[in-house]
């Protein structure tokens, strides 16, 4: 279970047991910490490079220790931005057409034949690169190594090329650090993305490759949904698609990420076309099920409930998963358009402050044109109209006083 997934029903885990994860995720943390810093002293050692602070004072160690920190997220930044330039490269070379590159929020997009930014921030993810499969390829035929392989090689070959050039920076200041940087943070990276686990957020390249390799069913909902992702880009909404494209996979193939997702696509298309009652059951089956679910879906779909359930006067399922760790998700991913439709119910159905939900929809607007997929924010505000719909009838029922 991860951090995302604490508040989901079916989920349950005793305190325990719970605090026995925590514990093992600080463990970890602070291994990798400790080898890092281990790995740069050795490196340093290596290259003959001294690192200390330029003087006694406190001034002049707080600004060392300044300096490493502004250097080490310079590096994992530009590790991030290498990883997905590696997907993009390989996935160009094997065929498949670019959509859209995000990096720290940023994103740059296709849409409507031209490459325009705009802001995406995605929880518990640096960046991602997406991109159309291949034309005239079956989908279970789909090249797929390359194109998840990518970012790992970049990182891997970038790491050798500046831990290379280290001894040759030597005399420069502030250089031989951050080139050293640059290699171990590339290699954390290459092991995070290449070794298959299952993360937080979702299943990294390693675990996707090898799931790929074994289902060709797989390789269909990858292909699928990249396509989807294309169409959206294009403009167009999941209502309009094709139904067959978000047909349900077998109950019994959820526990694959790349499966489940489909029919997390379906629960969406379902609410697009404002069938409440049919997306409300879904996610209720959904959250019922062992699922290999991405934990950005879970919570996404966690307000999609809330909101289905706000529309059905169903208070109860509300108060059940408007819990603390659904409330903080909620907060971090606060100008998604999906989290501040369902604020805003939340505000004027839930809480009664009406006050509150047009400020809620004060946000929601002032982040729209920002928004990468003009096609959601259509979405998002007929839902929001609903929403309203469904509070001036409450209004117009309520005995004057």
């Amino acid at each position: 279970m991860d951090r995302f997934s604490e508040h989901a029903e079916g989920q349950k885990e005793s305190p325990a047991h719970g605090k026995k994860r925590r514990m093992l995720r600080h463990i970890v943390s602070i291994g990798v910490g400790a080898g890092l810093g281990f790995l740069l002293g050795m490196g340093l050692a290596a290259a003959d490079v001294a690192l200390s602070p330029i003087g006694d004072s406190l001034g002049d160690l707080l600004f060392f220790f300044a300096e490493i920190f502004v250097l080490f997220w310079l590096a994992c930044f530009a590790q991030i931005v290498l990883h997905e330039a590696g997907h993009l490269i390989f996935g160009l070379a094997t065929g498949y057409r670019f959509c859209s590159f995000t990096v720290g929020g940023i994103m740059l997009v296709r849409a409507d034949g031209r490459l325009r930014l705009r802001a995406l921030s995605i929880a518990g993810m640096g960046g991602q690169c997406l991109m159309a499969p291949p034309r005239g390829v079956e989908p279970e035929r789909m090249p797929f190594v390359w194109y998840n392989l990518g970012g790992v090689l970049m990182n891997l070959l970038s790491a050798a090329l500046f831990g290379a050039l280290v001894p040759a920076v030597r005399g420069v200041p502030v250089l031989p650090l951050f080139f050293l940087l640059l290699a171990l943070i590339g290699l954390l990276f290459a092991a995070l993305n290449g070794v298959p686990m299952r993360t937080e957020m979702i299943d990294n390249d390693g675990k996707n490759i090898v799931s790929l390799s074994k289902s060709p069913t797989a390789r269909r909902a990858l292909w699928l949904q990249l396509y989807i992702g294309e169409q959206q880009a294009r403009g167009a909404r999941l209502r309009d698609m094709p139904e067959e494209w978000f047909a349900l996979p077998d109950e019994s193939e959820w526990g694959n990420c790349l499966l489940v997702t489909l029919a997390v696509f379906r629960a969406n298309r379902l609410l697009d076309a404002h069938d409440i009652d049919g997306a409300a059951a879904l996610i209720d089956r959904l959250f019922a099920a062992e699922t290999g679910m991405a934990g950005i879906h879970r919570i996404l779909l966690t307000c999609d409930r809330m909101f289905c359930a706000l529309l059905r006067d169903d208070t109860e399922t509300v108060e059940r998963l408007y819990t603390k760790a659904q409330r903080r998700l909620m907060k971090q991913m606060r100008l998604n358009p999906s989290v501040l439709r369902t604020e805003y119910a939340l505000d004027l159905l839930h809480g009664g402050s009406s006050e509150q939900a047009e400020k809620c929809l004060a946000l929601f607007e002032a982040h729209a044109s920002k928004h990468p997929y003009p096609c959601e924010i259509e979405s998002e505000r007929e839902l929001i109209a609903l929403a309203a719909e469904k509070y001036a009838g409450r209004k117009s029922e309520a005995p004057a006083e």
